[in-house]
Order: structure tokens, then C-alpha cells, then sequence
């Protein structure tokens, strides 16, 4: 297992980034390939600061988390649909042509009564003090000629209710009392982050797999490249020894063209293999996101990975493993439920909206004539004329109401039917995918299970058949250096050394793979790969 760091993780990332942009090697390790000379900057990594790096790096995982945050921001547009709703609204209208509401009736003669009356009230005062009274026609005259004595002149036509200037300015508040289509958005964005979150979560673990296999992949190949190099210098000396043994007289010219041709053989066996581990490492600086200028030395080797059976080796513990912690199992699971929120979001419609309001309103009519007419009170036929200011209170008043609203679409030509159905259809839909997975998943760890027992057994297979090519290449060298023995035996017994540690370096790759697309399928992130002390 990894040890407990102190930092937290973005601080050993940036750690390991300022290391990597420092670090300069002079030389790789003994089974990785020497760097070109081209090359302007080595950067020597581990398999689990890979990881490290891959999981900041990934535009994959950068993506699923801007997800993640959009399915918040989406949780809390829902959640507003439910909150008061509060807006203004502010309005100037310039009526050029006011039609005149009393057009057309009789309302002219009920305007002329008021000046009537005002004569009546005027000769009554007048019997009461004892003065002369006046007849209608000249308190109409009198009245006109004190108008033209103060300098007012009023309109005799147009509309005389026309008011050229009218300003609102509002606000209202709504308050929703019952809304069934709100309140099943909000479990419908919970339901789609949990979603996005278990997407999240899988991402991860697949790139964390990922990242083994590719690194595992390159020191594999590193591994090939150093027992080739390995086999070839152990060639030419055999070449060398065969010449000799030529010239002397003492072995055949087909031994030294047999042994030339197979030089040439495993010289580009070599150069095949250099390639593929270049590439392989070229790769990796892809996934991690690190320039492909950039030199990759993998510090790790396999031979110090330690090869354990994991504790789970049955694939009904495996099951039920993977039936607890696999996230896109419980994504699925969620997706059925934001598919029957979606069910009742659509019979919601079927259900009438409740809401309360409150409007207030500040309005002003305020006409651009704001003359006005003033009355002597001791002199009915004397008069004066003031303006009034354009905030006078005259031209300005306030409303307010309250109130209850309900929305009830009675009949839509079915629609509302039609959507219900759609929806049901997609809830099965979504039964359908998470059964297919749990299907899926019943064979990818059927799979994987037999992929790590198939490879644990080549690698003790392999261990023994080491065992034996040692002693097969000891007795060899022995035979070789009593005189008993020819160099090419000892060269077939290296060469069969070679050929089984590559073998068993094969085996272990291919179980750490297995044992971490193992894990990957039980829904663990298979980061940790074991160290031999």
C-alpha cells in the first residue's frame, strides 16, 4: 500500500511538477533504453505520481467536474422556481390623441348643471344678505368677464379629460403556493447530479486503469529491449569465440555463418524493439499531458512489483463487490429515477398552479397645461391662476393589491397524455439499460477472474521454468570451462534464460493488468500496484 502522505494532493502534484522540471538525468535506468542525445530534458516518474499527474491533467476528468458544477447551478435554478418571484416594471407613455370618453352622449348637459348650481348657491347667498340676485345668463357673463379681467382664457374645444403625460412605475411579488412541476424539477437536478457525480467517479477509475496499463505496457517493453540487448552482447562474444575456433580449424564455417546470421536476426529484433518502447513511452507523455520533448524515465521496474492473489477470488464476492461500489451501477439506478421524475413532471400538468400576489403601483398623469384656476372667495367673479409644480400630489396617487391566481390547463387536445407516455416509454428504456449492465458486468468480472487466475498460473509456471534455465545455463558454463562443453551450449542456455525471464516479466505484466481490470470491474480504483521491499 501507498504510505500516508502529510500533503495534501494538489500540494504533492505540484511538488512533483517543479521536480519534473528540474530534474535532468544523465542516464536511465539499467532495463530502459538510453535517451537520445537529442533529447533536451529527461523527467524520471513513478507508476503512482503517473496517476497523480493524470488525474489533474485529464480534460476528461476536467470536464466531468465542470459537470458536476453545472448539475449545482441547475439544483439551484430549481429550487428558484419556488422562491418568491419579485420584479419591477417602470413605463412612460406620450398620448398625442386622447379619444374623449363622453363622446357621443349626453354627458355635456350634465357638465353644464355644475355652473348651475353654482348659480343657485350665489343668489341664495345673495336673498340671504338682502342683495340683488342674478339670472343664470348674467352669472354666466359676469363669470366670463372676471376670467378675461384676471387674463384666463379657457379652452371652449378639444378633450377637455385628455392627459398628455402618464408614468408607472411597479413592482409585484408572486409566491408559489402549489406547483407540482417545480417541485418535481428539483428532485429530477438532484437525481442528474447524483448522475454526473457517479460519472465522475468511473471516469476516474477508468483513467487510473488506463494510466497502469500504458505505464505497465512501456516498462514491459523496456524490459524486452534490456534481455535483448542482454542476449545480443552475449552473441557477439559467442561470435567472437566461434571465429576463433574457425580460423583455427577446430569448428566448422557453418557454425560461424549460422551464429552470424543469428547476430543479424536479433540485431533487428532490437531495433524493433527500441522502437516500440520509444512509442510506448511516447504515449504515456499523452495521456499525462507532459510535451512529447519531454523524456520519460520510468523509475519503476517490474521485477519490483509484488504478485499477490487478491482477496477476492470468486465471482459471487466479486459481484457483490461490484453491486456496492460500482458507480455506473448506481448512475443507472439514478437515471431511472430522473426518468420517473420526468413521469411526474409531465403529470404534474394535470394539476392546477396556486400562486399569490402582491402588486403596488406608483402612477402620475401630469398634463403639460398645469394652470390653475382660483376662486376670490369673497368674490365669486374675481379670479386668479397658479401652476402647480410637476410632482404636485394632485397628479400622483399610489395602488396596491393582493390577491390569489390559479392556472389550470382543463383541456390541452391531449398533449399532456402523449408526454405522459413518452416518458413511461423512457423509464423502461432505462430499466433496460441497467439491466443490460448488470449483465455486462456479470462477464467483464467473469473475465477479469480468469484473466488473473490464467495469468498467476503462467507466473508460477514461468518462476519454476526460471528456475530450471538457471541451472541448465550453470551446468552449461560448467561444461564450458572444463573443456566438455562448446560455447554454443552455453549460448542456447543463456539464450533459454533470456527467453524465460522474459516469460515470466510477461506473465507479471499481464496479471497486474488483470488484477487492476479486476478491480476497475468491482469498482475500486486500482491505483496501488505493491512494492517488493
Amino acid at each position: 500500500m501507498i504510505p500516508t502522505q502529510e500533503h495534501p494532493a494538489w500540494v504533492r502534484v505540484c511538488m512533483l511538477w517543479i521536480l519534473l522540471s528540474l530534474s535532468i538525468t544523465l542516464s536511465a535506468q539499467a532495463q530502459a533504453p538510453s535517451p537520445p542525445a537529442t533529447e533536451p530534458d529527461t523527467a524520471r516518474i513513478s507508476l503512482n505520481e503517473a496517476i497523480e499527474i493524470a488525474l489533474v491533467n485529464s480534460y476528461v476528468l476536467q470536464r466531468s467536474r465542470l459537470s458536476v458544477e453545472e448539475a449545482d447551478e441547475q439544483i439551484r435554478q430549481a429550487w428558484g422556481s419556488v422562491y418568491p418571484q419579485i420584479g419591477g416594471a417602470a413605463s412612460y407613455t406620450r398620448n398625442v390623441r386622447t379619444p374623449n370618453p363622453f363622446a357621443g352622449s349626453d354627458a355635456a348637459d350634465l357638465f353644464t348643471s355644475f355652473g348651475a348650481i353654482d348659480w343657485l348657491f350665489y343668489n341664495e347667498q345673495q336673498r340671504i344678505e338682502g342683495n340683488p340676485t342674478l339670472t343664470f345668463q348674467d352669472y354666466l357673463d359676469r363669470r366670463q368677464q372676471g376670467l378675461e379681467n384676471a387674463g384666463i382664457v379657457q379652452s371652449t374645444g378639444g378633450n377637455p379629460f385628455e392627459i398628455e403625460n402618464q408614468f408607472v412605475l411597479g413592482i409585484s411579488a408572486t409566491q408559489a403556493i402549489y406547483n407540482g412541476a417545480a417541485f418535481a424539477a428539483i428532485r429530477g437536478a438532484e437525481h442528474l447530479k447524483s448522475i454526473v457525480r457517479e460519472q465522475l467517479e468511473r471516469d476516474t477509475q477508468t483513467l487510473v486503469q488506463q494510466i497502469r496499463t500504458a505505464y505497465l505496457n512501456a516498462l514491459l517493453a523496456q524490459e524486452q529491449v534490456a534481455l535483448l540487448e542482454s542476449s545480443l552482447e552475449q552473441l557477439r562474444a559467442t561470435e567472437r569465440d566461434v571465429r576463433a575456433l574457425v580460423e583455427q580449424g577446430l569448428a566448422p564455417r557453418f557454425d560461424r555463418n549460422s551464429i552470424a546470421v543469428e547476430v543479424v536476426n536479433l540485431e533487428t529484433s532490437l531495433i524493433s524493439a527500441r522502437n516500440g518502447a520509444a512509442l510506448a513511452t511516447r504515449s504515456l507523455n499523452i495521456m499525462l499531458g507532459i510535451p512529447v520533448e519531454r523524456y520519460l524515465v520510468l523509475t519503476d521496474r517490474l521485477a519490483d512489483y509484488r504478485a499477490e492473489l487478491p482477496e477476492v477470488m470468486n465471482l459471487s464476492d466479486a459481484l457483490d463487490a461490484a453491486r456496492a461500489m460500482r458507480p455506473d451501477l448506481r448512475l443507472v439506478e439514478s437515471n431511472i429515477r430522473l426518468r420517473e421524475e420526468e413521469r411526474n413532471l409531465a403529470r404534474s400538468a394535470y394539476f392546477p398552479v396556486v400562486s399569490a400576489f402582491a402588486d403596488y403601483a406608483y402612477l402620475g398623469n401630469v398634463p403639460d397645461n398645469r394652470d390653475r384656476t382660483l376662486t376670490d372667495p369673497d368674490d365669486p367673479f374675481s379670479f386668479s391662476r397658479e401652476t402647480n409644480s410637476f410632482f404636485d400630489g394632485s397628479y400622483w396617487n399610489t395602488s396596491f393589491a393582493v390577491g390569489l391566481r390559479v392556472q389550470w390547463s382543463i383541456f390541452d387536445g391531449f398533449q399532456r397524455r402523449a408526454r405522459v407516455n413518452q416518458v413511461a416509454v423512457n423509464v423502461k428504456r432505462a430499466e433496460l439499460d441497467a439491466l443490460l449492465l448488470r449483465e455486462s458486468i456479470y462477464l467483464e468480472l467473469d473475465a477479469a477472474l480468469r484473466n488473473v487466475e490464467s495469468s498467476w498460473q503462467r507466473i508460477e509456471s514461468q518462476q519454476r521454468n526460471i528456475e530450471l534455465a538457471e541451472l541448465n545455463y550453470q551446468e552449461a558454463r560448467n561444461r564450458y570451462r572444463e573443456g566438455v562443453g562448446t560455447r554454443l551450449e552455453e549460448r542456447q542456455a543463456a539464450s533459454l534464460l533470456d527467453q524465460s525471464r522474459l516469460n515470466y516479466m510477461t506473465a507479471l505484466h499481464d496479471y497486474l493488468i488483470a488484477r487492476g481490470e479486476l478491480e476497475t470491474a468491482m469498482g475500486k480504483r486500482a491505483v496501488v500496484i505493491e512494492i517488493n521491499d
